[in-house]
């Protein structure tokens, strides 16, 4: 039975990958939006005073047209989304994604191919950490991985049964290994490919969590 419900995940998943592909976080997000995580990342990149200076100043900028965007629009960010009506949450959700986008390509063009290059395996490194399997059934990761049907069933399933084993941040490492040996040596090769050196933040001790990034 949980097989089959991994099978019926997993065929929703290629059903949709076309939509998931372009709503899937850009890396280049985490410069933008992250606060936890934004000096250990400045750090990592070994970025100078200037670069870092003008970073911050860009997730300021950021903060401060969300902010704007949210009062102009009669929204107050904490009625999300018990008191807000559908219209207001359909508002609500679509300004941070419709704004990002410039300040994404701002980033963007501070930083050097290699810098954009890192900041893509320190993501993709934060959502294993936030997500666990999940983050190795993302459409475009298990492209990359090229998995296959077998393996993306096996994957779900695994992951369905860390849902129901307890709180998965105790767990998350356990099944992270267990997904990582259904992979050939040389998806897990890719996979450390996409992972880069490992990215060291003392946050990264905490909670694994969606919330724990901002």
């Amino acid at each position: 039975m949980n097989r089959l419900l991994a099978v019926v995940a997993v065929l929703a998943v290629n059903v949709s990958s076309a939509i998931a592909q372009l709503t899937a976080p850009n890396p280049l997000n985490i410069m933008i939006e992250s606060l936890i995580y934004s000096r250990d990342i400045d750090k990592d990149l070994g970025l100078d005073d200037d670069l870092a200076r003008n970073l911050w100043l860009l997730r300021d900028e950021y903060k401060a047209s969300v902010e704007k965007a949210y009062q102009d629009a009669g929204l107050n960010p904490r009625d999300f989304p018990t008191k807000m009506t559908p219209a207001e949450q359909n508002i609500y959700v679509r300004i941070k994604p419709r704004l990002i986008n410039d300040y994404r390509l701002k980033a963007a063009a501070l930083l050097s191919p290699e810098q954009t290059k890192r900041v893509g395996e320190i993501a993709f490194q934060l959502r294993l950490h936030d997500f666990g399997i999940r983050a190795f059934l993302e459409p475009a990761v298990a492209s990359e991985l090229q998995l296959t049907i077998n393996q993306r069933v096996d994957l779900e399933s695994l992951n369905q049964e860390l849902q129901k084993a307890g709180p998965a941040a105790k767990l998350r490492a356990e099944y992270l290994d267990k997904a990582t040996n259904l992979l050939t040596d040389e998806q897990r090769g890719i996979l450390n490919e996409l992972k880069g050196r490992e990215f060291k933040s003392r946050f990264l001790a905490a909670p694994a969590g969606p919330g724990n990034r901002n």
